[in-house]
C-alpha cells in the first residue's frame, strides 16, 4: 500500500511515544491501530460508533444488526511514567 501511495512505510512498528489523538484509539480494543506513522487509516463506515475519553479512560460503543460492542481501556498516568504507551484493556 506504502509503494502504491509513494509513501514511507515504518519497518517493525510506530513510535508510540508521539502524541496521538484519543479518537485514533477508538478500535484499539478490537486490534486496530491508527497511528499517524502509518501511511493509511482505518475507519468504520455503515455502523454507528461512539467514542469518548477522559482522565485517561477511553469507551467505545458500536452498534450492529447483532447487538453492541463495547470497549474500555485504561492509561494511567503512572502507566506513562513507566513506559507504557498503549492502554490496557479493561473490557
Amino acid at each position: 500500500m506504502a509503494e502504491a501511495l509513494g509513501v514511507a512505510c515504518h519497518a517493525v512498528r510506530a513510535d508510540y511515544t508521539r502524541h496521538r489523538e484519543p479518537g485514533d484509539l477508538a478500535l484499539r480494543a478490537f486490534g486496530v491501530d491508527n497511528h499517524p506513522d502509518y501511511p493509511f487509516r482505518v475507519e468504520l463506515r455503515g455502523l454507528p460508533l461512539e467514542f469518548r475519553h477522559e482522565a485517561g479512560e477511553l469507551w467505545t460503543r458500536i452498534r450492529t444488526g447483532a447487538g453492541e460492542l463495547v470497549t474500555h481501556l485504561r492509561q494511567t498516568p503512572e502507566m506513562t511514567r513507566a513506559g507504557i504507551s498503549l492502554p490496557f484493556v479493561e473490557e
